[in-house]
């Protein structure tokens, strides 16, 4: 695969791996359409050395690295519907044979433009390339695109720089000695936020890049919780929620606090308690997510949004 280990360009400009969306913004000052705090759409003419109209810059988060780009490609030529060796052959040169690659069947109903007829794939460990040619042209921010190029960068390199903070105040978390611990048991199996496939070291990117603030629960804690509870609980000044895997202090999340009572609808409905990212589920109507909720609110004074509504 041809050296991508410089970083990525949009256009003429090439901009080093590691730079975060908040670096990209303030140094180019881009004109574009901004889709949330952490992505970005600007006009691009180039792409991997392939005729482009933009691209679209994504983190994990605004103070994070760039991780992904989503290059909206031009017409070849001026064909809207160009055969997939039009491109390949210029992707192959750079880049070698295609790890994978695929032709679509379209479906018989609804907008093709909606839907991929080819798709091909390169991937190094450190970076990741795919191109993706649509049903029909599609309409984006800055034009008529055939399709689109992504290049992405390996989420366990982007993390590296950020990890020994994140495992510091990991160990540090678990030298504290828990106090006021009160543990609530739900009928339903609670999950760790990043699951538990996959390497170690994937796990940890994700948490240091995604959600920072939440930390490993400490052994002692773990084992109040098990795999169907939550607990709260102190730890020095600062009091936590802990599932059996994922713990967040409560000061951090001030005012990203809920209970969500939802009814059943189309779907079954649920009761849970998020906490920014953090959350523990239950069936709906259920008396140990209100008992736990009350005990946030009146036990430990903390503010909570009461959300209701239906499983639609």
């Amino acid at each position: 695969m041809q050296r991508l280990d410089s970083g990525f360009a949009i256009g003429s400009r090439r901009y080093a791996w590691g730079t975060t969306f908040e670096q990209f913004v303030a140094e180019t000052a881009p004109e574009g359409r901004q889709r949330s705090a952490h992505s970005l759409v600007l006009r691009c003419d180039s792409a991997l050395g392939i005729a482009a109209i933009s691209a679209e810059v994504t983190a994990p988060r605004a103070d994070r690295p760039i991780l992904q780009l989503c290059y909206q490609l031009a017409p070849v030529a001026g064909d809207p519907m160009p055969a997939p060796d039009q491109l390949m052959r210029r992707l192959s040169e750079a880049f070698g044979v295609p790890d994978s690659s695929s032709n679509y069947e379209l479906p018989g109903s609804g907008d093709p433009s909606g839907s991929v007829r080819y798709y091909a794939g390169w991937n190094s460990g450190a970076f990741g390339i795919g191109l993706s040619l649509y049903g029909a042209p599609r309409e984006t921010e800055f034009g008529v695109a055939p399709g689109c190029l992504w290049l992405s960068w390996s989420p366990v390199m982007a993390a590296r720089p950020y990890l020994a903070d994140w495992r510091d105040r990991a160990e540090e978390l678990a030298r504290r000695q828990p106090t006021d611990m009160t543990g609530f048991r739900f009928g339903l199996e609670q999950q760790p936020v990043f699951g538990t496939g996959g390497s170690s070291g994937t796990r940890e990117a994700n948490y240091v890049l995604y959600h920072p603030e939440l930390l490993p629960t400490p052994p002692s804690v773990a084992a109040l919780a098990g795999e169907g509870g939550a607990v709260f609980w102190r730890g020095g000044e600062d009091w936590c929620a802990s599932t059996a895997w994922d713990t967040v202090m409560l000061a951090e999340a001030q005012g990203h606090i809920a209970w969500n009572d939802v009814a059943p609808a189309k779907g079954g409905g649920f009761s849970e308690i998020s906490i920014g990212r953090w959350a523990v589920r239950d069936r709906h109507g259920s008396r140990p997510i209100r008992d736990a909720a009350e005990h946030l609110a009146r036990t430990l004074g903390v503010s909570i949004n009461h959300n209701t509504g239906y499983d639609c």
